[in-house]
């Protein structure tokens, strides 16, 4: 059911300071979109998602031009 692992990049304002957020997603064969997880490290996220898509065997769309 899993078609690729993908990366978005979000501006998150926050009451004390805003930040870069990055969202790990699954995208399944039918198109659907589900959150894995939300992480402000970047470099750890491309980590565990590359982890990820080798376990399931498919690709990772990276859309964060870092």
């Amino acid at each position: 059911e899993v078609h690729a692992l993908q990366i978005i990049e979000e501006y998150v304002y926050g009451s004390d300071r805003d930040f870069n957020s990055y969202e790990l997603n699954i995208i399944k064969k039918d198109a659907s979109r589900m959150n894995v997880v939300d992480h402000s490290n970047l470099k750890v996220l491309r980590m565990d998602a590359k982890v990820l898509a080798e376990r399931l065997c498919v690709p990772v769309w990276d859309n964060v031009d870092r």
